[in-house]
């Protein structure tokens, strides 16, 4: 997120505008081109571990690198032949070029998730935290950073992404190579081929239902771009990231709990499995809820902090969005909860409702309202999908997701809204000051509600088991 405040800041919101809707386009198609693979190669990796099957173990790791390979390069050269019809539809100038320059990339992003996956397969994160939350976000800023003394402006942001994911791939593949050693990489066994017909049987669905899922958070930004200015599409991009913390917090929860999940689906172990769930639930919420309340109630005073004065106007649809994140935030782990038991239509079916659902408000709202249109049709269909899988979830599983526990961070965050509302009439002027008061009132309202009702006895387990699961380091 950092350096795409500095883009936003370098750039301005009309050159951030088209890179904004570029990259968009560029997320939406790499949340096809692996296969869902990603999600494929750690339920299949993890029952080939139980099983002690090494050599089907192998096979689905090299399948998965290389049918994710084909298809970001089939994706790549789609994407080129389209490109010039793009920008007439925008109507947006030198938009084909940049396409065709990000859609290099797709062939990298699609390795980088499924490597990053497999490392996963172990239930240890760090490599894979070590590669895409780390390497590619740190390797981005520097080299723009040199790009930019050198004079490179938009070309320079363009140039340093591809060049980011290529670093973290080759990271996360020397991970690969640690962690697997006894593969052999130039081997296709063809006695495997029902192995990979059925990595694919279960990992297309989910393609699918992770990219309607997914692409939520993007597609609207590509209508901003069709309907509004290049310069709209800036302010909405930098509303857009900031709500998009909530899905990467959350995504890390998932990344964490996938695993578990198909472990403890495969043992039959339902209680544990449900109480996985109900204890990462309550911490997503002790740890995102406090930072919703101070965004929602200084959404104005962040953008100009965070991006500078012409993207404040974006408040609004800020405010909005978090709406959507809110539901988000409350169901929990819920997607691992259906993919990793075996329910991964259910969660295509669902998912495809609410990007449609999406779809249509944003061609409904968008000409009308603008950015808030926008936000609006977002926050709609996030609440849709996430409330919709927590319903089906209930109903297949039989796990009942919500008990007493969590009305402690219920109750804080109520406080919490009630003394920021006092306080806020105090605090106009200074965008660094309230924002700084406003974390400290509810952050130290959610801690002071911990001290005093105390950790649960499943709380400390849970938390000592994802500890050892991020920071184990034996192979």
């Amino acid at each position: 997120m950092l350096t795409m405040i500095i883009f936003a800041r370098t750039l301005g919101p009309t050159l951030f505008g088209l890179f904004a809707i570029s990259w968009a386009l560029i997320r939406i198609v790499a949340l096809i081109t692996p296969l869902g693979l990603d999600k494929g190669v750690i339920r299949f990796g993890a029952l080939s571990i139980e099983r002690d099957e090494q050599d089907n173990l192998g096979q689905v790791i090299k399948w998965s690198f290389l049918l994710a390979l084909c298809a970001g390069i089939v994706a790549t050269a789609i994407l080129v032949a389209l490109a010039q019809f793009i920008e007439q539809a925008y109507d947006k100038p030198s938009l084909a070029q940049i396409i065709r320059l990000f859609a290099i990339v797709l062939p990298v992003i699609s390795m980088l998730r499924v490597g990053a996956a497999a490392t996963r397969m172990t239930q240890r994160t760090q490599f894979s935290v070590l590669a895409e939350d780390l390497v590619q976000p740190a390797m981005h800023l520097a080299l723009f950073l040199g790009a930019f003394l050198l004079g490179w402006q938009l070309l320079g942001a363009i140039v340093t992404s591809i060049l980011s994911f290529v670093i973290a791939l080759l990271v996360i593949l020397f991970f690969v190579f640690k962690l697997f050693p006894n593969i052999s990489w130039l081997e296709m066994d063809r006695k495997y081929y029902h192995t990979v017909k059925s990595l694919l049987k279960y990992s297309l669905p989910i393609t699918l239902a992770g990219s309607f899922a997914l692409s939520i958070t993007w597609i609207d930004q590509l209508f901003v771009g069709y309907y509004l200015p290049s310069s709209d599409a800036g302010i909405y991009q930098a509303a857009l990231q900031i709500s998009v913390l909530f899905a990467l917090v959350m995504g890390s929860f998932t990344a964490i709990v996938a695993p578990m999940v198909a472990s403890s689906h495969a043992k039959g172990d339902i209680g544990r499995l449900e109480e996985i769930y109900r204890v990462t639930t309550k911490w997503g919420a002790y740890i995102n809820l406090p930072a919703l309340l101070v965004i929602v109630f200084a959404a104005e005073e962040i953008l100009t902090l965070l991006y500078g004065p012409s993207y404040a106007s974006g408040w609004l649809a800020l405010t909005i969005l978090m709406a959507g994140q809110l539901v988000n935030v409350l169901t929990g782990t819920v997607a691992p909860l259906l993919t990793m038991t075996g329910h991964q239509y259910r969660w295509f079916f669902i998912s495809g409702i609410a990007f449609f659902v999406n779809v249509i408000l944003n061609i409904m709202f968008i000409p009308q309202w603008g950015l808030a249109g926008a936000a609006f049709g977002t926050a709609v269909a996030t609440a849709i999908l996430f409330s919709l899988a927590l319903i089906q979830a209930r109903r297949l599983l039989h796990i009942h997701v919500y008990d007493y526990r969590i009305v402690k961070s219920l109750l804080a965050a109520g406080v919490a809204a009630i003394i920021i509302l006092l306080c806020q009439p105090f605090l106009q002027g200074n965008a660094f000051t309230t924002i700084c008061a406003f974390t400290l009132i509810a952050y130290g309202v959610q801690t002071g509600m911990l001290l005093l009702f105390g950790l649960d006895a499943e709380d400390k387990q849970v938390i000592n088991q994802l500890k050892s699961r991020m920071f184990m380091n034996r192979s």
